[in-house]
């Protein structure tokens, strides 16, 4: 560790530092990481920021915890915060049309209707996904980058012939789009009353206010655009190719604001906090306490993409992507990547009011490494297993009602066993069961059981059961059910069975 920096003299504080002084040195070794820096909060209050290796292997200049990462994807969730100030303000709607606010008019042709605020803000534009637009050399003005991109018919991933520019009809799918975040910052620029561009607006209504001294969002990461202060702390990223790490060639987004920040992780863990204090930190308010909680709300669900079994296991917010929604231990994040050199990745925990921002400057090739994923899950497992195991208190005839609603939906939908399960054999389960904790309800489990085996053998069969008055227990408390029944794992079969959404 080169230096660190430690906030707190709380003991559950200290001991989750002590936790990452041990976990990290191992993890930066194993992965060959040229540097990584690393800020984390707990309980509403930053605790610790620390670097380790080098900003700059050459010159052997040290990472520190003001060193500057190039941020890649992080900064979408700045464009989010400046278009639900619009928003809060009454500049905006949610609802509007884009091509209310844009310089020129932007169609999906496959679509039925207009394109609107909110389809841009979860994705569902239809547009396919593409690169941000990468050039060697700062490019022209955002509106006019931005409408060379939508007159093109494919994009220019995979040599400009493998993916269309629209691929499904509006608001029908969820594909990440940088493009469509970038006309989210259009529309900020265009329509901010200040008049001000892009950049600058978010200097003023978010960085500056929130205390981000060492932060900016420039139309390029180059040294023209950023104070020389600020240029001298940024970092170098890596290539690692087996035993080379080779430093990347200065790539600057055509489509800044969906990847353009220049920030080190203490600035970035601000926006998190604020953001689980319903918009506010020290004294600043970025907007109302429920457009901070929309944000941060289940909008609509992620792509099969992002499970092995085909079910969602995220879901997306207003940009934020959120995770174990409707569990005690409910996060909410963002990543972000700046080809080929740099990785980062942000949680926050409202349950603990905890967040971490990790920056490591190193995209690994030809298969990239999960080097700041490990570092968030690690921070996430530790606090998930510092809640009290009293947290969740329900009835026994509650856990066994969800107990036999699971386990039908296991046999039924899971493991598509066919046909009707044998009435004999529910009976024969519930007389050979062994009660160890005094919360096992033989009737309420059958109940549970029953219910469920009844139903069309299908995920949205049960998804529509726990929301219907035909089941005993809401939505919420089959979450819970399942925490208290030792659920952990997001990516578990029996996981697929829970609601989507709670209520």
């Amino acid at each position: 560790m080169n230096e660190e920096r430690i906030h707190t003299t709380d003991s559950d504080g200290l001991s989750l530092i002590n936790a990452l002084r041990g976990h990290l040195p191992k993890l930066i070794d194993k992965q060959q990481i040229p540097g990584l820096n690393i800020a984390v909060a707990d309980k509403g209050k930053l605790i610790w920021e620390a670097g380790f290796g080098f900003a700059d292997i050459v010159s052997a200049k040290p990472m520190m915890p003001d060193s500057i990462y190039h941020s890649g994807s992080i900064a979408k969730t700045y464009t989010g915060t400046a278009i639900m100030i619009l928003v809060d303000r009454g500049v905006i709607s949610l609802d509007d049309s884009v091509n209310k606010h844009l310089p020129f008019e932007v169609r999906n042709p496959l679509g039925q209707r207009d394109i609107t605020v909110r389809d841009l803000m979860v994705h569902r534009a239809g547009l396919s996904e593409d690169p941000a637009g990468g050039s060697w050399t700062p490019g022209r003005s955002l509106a006019e980058e931005l409408a060379v991109e939508y007159a093109r018919e494919w994009s220019p991933m995979y040599g400009g012939r493998l993916k269309k520019r629209w691929i499904h009809p509006v608001g029908t799918a969820w594909t990440y789009s940088n493009l469509g975040v970038a006309t989210l910052g259009l529309i900020v620029e265009v329509a901010n009353p200040e008049g001000v561009s892009f950049p600058d607006f978010v200097q003023r209504r978010i960085m500056d206010p929130l205390g981000m001294t060492h932060s900016c969002f420039p139309p390029a990461q180059h040294p023209r655009f950023v104070t020389p202060a600020l240029w001298a702390q940024t970092t170098t990223g890596y290539s690692r190719m087996g035993a080379a790490d080779i430093p990347t060639i200065p790539v600057h987004f055509r489509e800044y604001p969906a990847g353009s920040v220049l920030a080190r992780p203490a600035d970035h863990i601000r926006l998190l906090l604020a953001m689980m204090n319903e918009g506010e930190l020290g004294g600043y308010r970025l907007f109302k306490p429920e457009v901070a909680r929309a944000m941060i709300s289940p909008a609509t669900e992620l792509g099969p993409l992002y499970s092995e079994i085909g079910v969602p296991i995220g879901e997306q917010g207003l940009i934020w992507r959120l995770n174990d929604v409707g569990r005690a231990w409910a996060s909410f994040e963002h990543s972000g990547g700046h080809m080929f050199g740099w990785r980062t990745q942000s949680r926050a925990w409202p349950f603990c009011n905890a967040a971490v921002t990790v920056a490591a400057s190193q995209w690994s090739l030809p298969e990239d490494t999960r080097d700041v994923d490990e570092v968030v899950d690690f921070v996430g497992t530790w606090l998930r297993y510092r809640l009290p195991t009293n947290k969740v208190r329900l009835h026994a005839t509650e856990l066994s009602y969800a107990r036999g609603a699971l386990l039908a939906g296991g046999y039924r939908v899971t493991f598509g066993i066919p046909g009707d399960i044998p009435e004999s054999a529910v009976e024969a389960i519930i007389a050979g069961t062994r009660d160890r904790g005094g919360d096992w309800d033989a009737a309420a489990f059958r109940r549970g059981f029953k219910a469920v085996a009844a139903l069309p053998p299908t995920l949205q069969a049960i998804q529509d059961f726990w929301k219907s008055k035909d089941s005993e227990i809401d939505s919420a408390t089959a979450h819970a059910a399942y925490m208290a029944l030792g659920g952990r794992r997001a990516t578990s079969f029996i996981w697929s069975l829970l609601p989507r959404r709670l209520g």
